[in-house]
């Protein structure tokens, strides 16, 4: 056990001073168990410490009172004491995994009866206290006034139940609406422990989803948008409809409430006034919500029918995206290498941040476009720049940035800061940002940190927040286990790799590595799927007399045996092992390795039969029956093959059934009550192949199938949790449909046609079906005899523009229309045909879809694609490489935009422009090329582009060449790419290139010539450099007379040998790569770069 104490005034840590603690640890009875010694308090560790003692067999269960004394400096002293438990078992009791009789997480409906599991569990290993009679158990549920309504300890032991069993407990609740408190206590061992749970018993049922004005799925909002909130309602027997529905709260995420004013109608909800407001429409069930002005996570609680019925929802406010990423110096820097999020305890850190109007699309919230895009666990320890395409996006100049707070995520202490260091300041005009974070002390405690900044928009009033990462310690220990998933009775083995933050990452070991050692500290065990032990025990592992780890130049094996473990085997689980390292110098450090140990791997994957084998079933139909493939293998065996391996020594059977079904098309998320399904149960005694490797007369007996009982299945997502053999648990999945729709581009003849010129209308062939069909193996118009007659009710369509790089959504009907009214009826199958309003399609790539329903007013949805290019071009060059001065010279053509037609489309075309294209990490470039020719011609021709005044820039570029047809007024762009050469670099052998001593000069031979065509080149070297992370190494160099201390440049005409000397201090014990800077003879602020041959220096 630990006793932390830390030092603060007001809240605040000290800066500077030295304070001390004793005290020591008392009994319930104040008899003194163990003195605490004299501890240190000081800048180095913060002023945080904590004194470790042992829990010995002095300890018995109950409480305990540990007394420090602090001293400063001064003399002043502060006593403080605070008070632990030990327990030797600890109890918890949750709803029954399956059969729990609640609607949705703890709510339930009157007179309904609800089931609990009750595990009492032995702290020291995990295990269920099996053994207690009905008598050590009581279970009192009491209404919101305490008043007791109903007691009991009517419990059985369950031994499928959990890893190890469970107490099972069932009650039947009242039926009068309210909240409930159910607890439970367990007598043993002469101590008593209790847990509790609240019930909410509801006559009705409502769930809040938030989205637009259709109601669709929307969970991201900017500052100009309303959230409409949606009501779903229902009682014990079917939904219903509520008359009135209001906003109760508003809660953001900091907890304050935010204060909102009910307006009579939707169009009363005015965003552009300081208000907030909102309204109920009863016709859409849905409730208009003003959108807040601060960037973050709200949570809304609505109520309805006079309050008894309640629902909550969450939704996020992002008003812009950030990304944020760790790096080495301040400034705009451009280059991958100054990005890591790993640092040395005395580093400061600096963030790079760039801002944009956010853009926050239908949908879930997810990583692609959340408030913040993080940049940091990239490359173990290495990190990359933040990249916005400034030509997409609305970049956010002038915002105020600051830093709010900086959190260590190990120990939850707020690091004290150099304020004044610890500022915000703008980098460029395109959204870019530096912040750099300094501790007080240039002494960050070792740990990860959360950075916490505060973003203030220009109009003062829309604000953001949004966090960064990075990790500062004395050194890095990393480690993995070499099979993540282990049998119990196997042997574990973890690589390890030490490193220091700025060098030696943990992929760059060898002679670059920290030597030294790491010894186990303690193995912690989480419990296993569904089970989970929080906080975790410490599993019972002789660590007594077991040999330190070896690292050698930065790596090393570590093994458990199993012969070690208490049982001599593992338990199914989830272990983590906490390591301690200490490197030559003697600093110490702490890692973490985790492992998992099963007896099994399952997984059951949602199928479809074929003649001979499985199909993966992306969807079935509502009413359908669910047919799941089952894969299993012993842990650890990830073959491919056809399976057939025992899963148990005597190759004896094994059990696998459904355990239960989570239904995940509503949130909450709600369990599927058994009586809506029945499973089939499978017995095996070897392993599966994959569903695509199975067949069916092998693997037929993998199959479980589930039948629906009810009516329908609700559309949407739902997890599978298995139960394999009583001991473990697997997972499945499937998703249901209403109905599936299948839509091809396709002509008028009914070919697949997906590029079109744009005049007249585009055509798909639409066919609705009852379940899923898959359109890669089946054809889906024959054979098939599950149609169903659905309806168009909506189509969605969004073009992409490649020219000016936008996206572009249109309207159904106002911007395009369905050519023929009747084809508005989808019966089986049928074409659809879609024409613009204007008659001609603009230029870009168009994705939407097609939303039908069926005559349940059930709705699903088809996807629909098609391209629209009045003609393509394209240009084949003559030479990809040339030389600075040299023209590009190549054939272009204008061509079908169908690929599949390579005709030429002779016509009358101009070339309008041409110019060149580069991006850096904050926008688009575009300079014009002006020289170039023909300017005219009729669908193929030989185009010459001359460089322009000062050449081409030496290495890789790229051209754009407009042409535009004179008769129908469209354009078409055609990238050309090539590089561009002073002169071309061929590097000789080195002599000795492998046992290159560390005081020996290097010698690499050099030819230049010409970039087409060969012959005699000259040019100048200017720079030999290495770059060795983060530092770069300027070499000097010699070639015949000249040398670099002395001359600016040395010049090599066709040949000559570069001579590198070692530096002052020696080459590095490792392999060497130089990069040579060239330069034209005549014009030295004209580059290339060019990576000379390796060499590896060794120790003489």
């Amino acid at each position: 056990a630990n006793v932390e104490v830390a030092i603060s005034f007001n809240g605040t840590t000290p800066v500077s001073g030295e304070y001390t603690f004793t005290g020591n640890v008392t009994n319930s009875s104040g008899s003194k168990m163990i003195n605490i010694n004299s501890t240190s308090l000081i800048s180095n560790n913060s002023f945080t410490n904590s004194f470790k003692f042992l829990l010995n067999n002095n300890f018995s269960t109950g409480n305990y009172i540990a007394w420090v004394r602090v001293v400063d400096g001064g003399g002043n002293v502060v006593i403080r004491s605070t008070s632990f438990q030990v327990r030797d078992w600890t109890l918890t009791f949750a709803k029954s995994d399956t059969g729990s009789g609640f609607d949705y997480e703890y709510s339930a409906f009157p007179n309904a009866s609800v089931a609990f599991d009750v595990f009492p569990v032995e702290r020291v290993n995990g295990t269920i206290l099996s053994n207690l009679s009905q008598s050590a158990f009581n279970f009192t549920l009491k209404n919101s006034l305490g008043a007791v309504i109903n007691s009991s300890n009517s419990t059985l032991f369950n031994a499928s139940c959990g890893k190890g069993g469970c107490y099972k407990y069932s009650i039947r609740l009242p039926l009068a609406i309210g909240l409930y408190r159910l607890s439970a206590a367990v007598n043993y061992s002469d101590e008593l422990l209790s847990a509790e749970r609240v019930i909410s018993v509801l006559n009705s049922t409502m769930t809040i989803t938030p989205g637009d004005g259709e109601g669709q799925l929307k969970e991201q909002f900017g500052t100009s948008e309303a959230v409409y909130l949606t009501v779903k309602a229902k009682n014990q027997t079917q939904d219903i409809n509520v008359t009135y529905t209001r906003l109760d709260a508003l809660l953001y995420e900091n907890g304050t409430y935010l204060t909102y004013t009910e307006v009579s109608n939707w169009d009363n909800v005015n965003g552009s006034n300081d208000a907030l407001e909102w309204a109920w429409n009863i016709t859409h069930q849905r409730l208009k919500v003003d959108v807040p002005k601060g960037g973050g996570s709200y949570f809304a609680r609505v109520s309805a029918d006079n309050g008894t019925i309640i629902g909550n929802a969450r939704f996020i406010v992002n008003p812009y995206d950030s990304c944020i990423s760790a790096k080495t110096t301040a400034g705009s820097v451009g280059s991958g290498s100054y990005y890591a999020w790993q640092y040395k305890v005395s580093d400061v850190v600096y963030f790079e941040v760039k801002i944009v109007q956010a853009d926050n699309p239908l949908g879930k919230a997810q990583s692609a476009n959340g408030t913040s895009t993080y940049r940091n666990y990239e490359s173990y320890g290495m990190g990359n720049a933040c990249s916005w395409d400034t030509t997409k996006k609305q970049v956010v100049n002038n915002a105020t940035l600051s830093v709010d707070e900086v959190v260590n995520m190990q120990t939850g202490i707020k690091a004290n800061l150099n304020l004044s260091a610890s500022t915000c300041k703008s980098d460029d005009d395109s959204g870019g940002y530096t912040c750099t974070i300094r501790h007080a002390n240039d002494s960050w405690d070792g740990g990860r940190y959360s950075v916490k900044l505060k973003l203030l928009g220009q109009d003062g009033k829309t604000s953001d927040i949004t966090y960064g990462l990075f990790e500062a310690r004395a050194f890095y220990l990393w480690a993995w286990s070499s099979n993540w998933l282990n049998q119990p009775g196997g042997n574990i083995t973890f690589n390890i790799r030490m490193y220091q933050a700025g060098s030696n990452w943990w992929n760059a070991w060898g002679t670059s590595g920290l030597s030294g050692s790491v010894k186990i500290e303690k193995i912690e065990y989480y419990g296993k799927q569904g089970e989970w032990i929080y906080p975790a025990v410490v599993y019972d592992y002789n660590l007594t007399g077991l040999n330190d780890t070896t690292i050698s130049s930065g790596a090393g094996t570590l093994y458990l045996n199993v012969s070690l473990a208490g049982k001599k085997s593992w338990d199914s689980g989830s272990y983590s092992v906490v390591l301690k390292g200490t490197e030559s110098g003697g600093n110490t450090d702490f890692g973490q390795a985790w492992f998992e140990v099963r007896n099994w791997d399952s997984y059951a994957s949602p199928v479809e039969l074929t003649n001979a084998g499985y199909d993966y079933k992306s969807y079935f139909g509502a009413k359908d029956n669910i047919t799941l493939y089952v894969r299993i293998t012993s842990a650890g065996d990830y073959g491919w093959g056809n399976g057939g391996a025992s899963l148990v020594n005597d190759r004896s059977n094994i059990t696998i059934s459904v355990k239960k079904i989570i239904d995940y098309s509503s949130w909450p998320a709600r369990d599927v009550n058994t009586s809506r399904y029945n499973a089939t149960i499978i017995n095996v005694n070897a392993s599966s192949p994959w569903y695509s490797s199975a067949t069916k007369t092998s693997h037929s007996g993998y199959l479980l199938n589930i039948s629906n009982l009810g009516n329908s299945w609700n559309t949407g997502y739902y997890s599978v949790v298995l139960d394999i053999n009583g001991t473990e648990t697997g997972w499945g999945w499937f998703n249901t449909i209403a109905f599936y729709v299948n839509t091809q581009p396709i002509d008028i003849q009914g070919n697949y046609k997906y590029n079109y010129k744009g005049s007249g209308p585009v055509h798909f062939l639409v066919t609705t079906t009852k379940g899923y069909k898959n359109s890669y193996t089946h054809n889906v118009s024959t054979g098939i005899t599950d149609y169903v007659n659905t309806t168009i009710k909506d189509i969605k369509l969004t073009r992409w523009s490649d020219t000016d790089y936008r996206t572009i959504e249109y309207s159904y009907p106002r911007d395009f229309n369905v050519t023929n009214a009747s084809h508005l009826t989808i019966n089986y199958s049928r074409l659809v045909s879609l024409n613009y309003s204007t008659s001609t399609w603009p230029s870009g790539y168009y994705y939407g879809s097609i939303i039908l329903q069926n005559d349940a007013n059930e709705t699903a949805t088809g996807y629909i694609w098609f391209n629209v290019q009045p003609f393509r071009v394209d240009y084949t060059i003559d030479s990809y490489t040339i030389g600075t001065s040299d023209n590009i010279t190549g054939m272009l053509r204008v061509r079908n935009p169908d690929w599949s037609n390579n005709t030429i489309e002779w016509g009358n075309y101009t070339v309008t422009e041409i110019y060149q294209e580069s991006w850096d990490y904050n926008s688009r470039i575009k300079n014009s090329v002006t020289n170039f020719s023909p300017r005219n011609f009729n669908g193929s021709t030989n185009l010459s582009i001359a460089a322009p005044s000062n050449g081409w820039v030496p290495g890789w570029g790229n051209v754009v060449a407009v042409v535009y047809d004179n008769t129908t007024n469209t354009s078409k762009s055609v990238w050309i790419g090539f590089r561009a050469a002073l002169f071309n670099v061929a590097f000789g052998s080195i002599t000795s290139q492998d046992t290159i001593t560390q005081t020996q000069n290097v010698t690499i031979p050099v030819t230049l010539t010409n970039p087409v065509g060969g012959g005699i080149a000259s040019g100048n070297l200017t720079r030999v450099y290495e770059t060795i992370w983060p530092n770069t190494y300027d070499y000097q160099f010699t070639i015949g007379g000249c040398t670099s201390t002395t001359s600016g440049s040395c010049n090599i005409t066709s040949t000559g040998n570069v001579i590198v000397h070692a530096p002052s201090g020696g080459w590095g014990e490792e392999y060497h790569y130089l990069t040579f800077v060239f330069a034209n003879a005549n014009n030295l602020n004209s580059k290339m770069t060019e990576y000379a041959p390796w060499f590896r220096v060794r120790a003489a």
